[in-house]
């Protein structure tokens, strides 16, 4: 229930998800009850064939994209270009395969298939289904834009460790799903920072706004948060 991140109430998000984490823990890391939880082994269904490798070779084009696109934030922030990267060397980031069902009973009307809320990393890059709407992002309160329809690209967003981590000169995005009239198909990959990083204010943002916390325990709150029993229907 993507609203209870933002603590607000609502129904359950009607939709169907396949979540992957990291392909593999860190060399010579040895998991253990705290670790697994982010580097535990993803779970592989047994068809379609390729599948595995698909979703691979996915996940390692998103790092390479998303090193690039923070790079390009540090300097933004005149910070040198690669500040950011011992911060994801090793980075717990998800892959997620999401599926929004169309409408199919006049219950589904009323539930959303993404309800309001910011993603918690640093950044998404989202690539959605260009022939299906149902995406909008709040451009301010109470007041919802349709998101463009991207055909041959990404969309990205800033998310809340982000934000914090620069203090508020970067703010995450609000948005949410609708019921879409056809079935929407998405897949998001999420870049999370190292569960042992430490985020805080960065060199010249000003006084902190936040207080320091690690990637781990930043990135708990906000799943514990989320995942809690929830009214499931209107």
């Amino acid at each position: 229930t993507l609203t209870l991140s933002r603590g607000v109430a609502g129904p359950a998000d009607y939709k169907e998800a396949f979540s992957g984490g990291p392909l593999a823990p860190p060399t010579g890391m040895q998991t253990d009850q705290r670790t697994a939880f982010f580097y535990g082994e993803n779970v592989w269904p047994r068809s379609p064939a390729g599948f595995r490798a698909a979703w691979t070779a996915y996940y390692r084009a998103m790092e390479e994209l998303s090193a690039q696109i923070m790079s390009v934030f540090a300097v933004a922030l005149n910070l040198p270009p690669a500040w950011f990267a011992p911060y994801f060397d090793h980075h717990v980031s998800a892959l997620r395969g999401l599926n929004y069902p169309a409408v199919v009973s006049g219950v589904d009307v009323h539930l959303p298939r993404a309800g309001a809320h910011t993603d918690y990393g640093s950044l998404t890059i989202l690539r959605s289904d260009p022939a299906v709407a149902g995406l909008e992002i709040e451009i301010a309160p109470d007041e919802w834009l349709p998101a463009p329809i991207v055909t041959d690209g990404f969309i990205v967003n800033i998310g809340d460790c982000l934000m914090r981590w620069t203090n508020d000169i970067y703010v995450s995005t609000p948005h949410r799903v609708l019921t879409p009239r056809h079935r929407r198909r998405s897949v998001a990959f999420f870049l999370d920072p190292n569960p042992d990083s430490v985020i805080s204010a960065l060199p010249g943002t000003g006084a902190p706004k936040y207080p320091a916390v690690t990637g781990a325990d930043y990135l708990r709150s906000r799943l514990d948060a989320t995942y809690q029993p929830a009214e499931t229907s209107p």
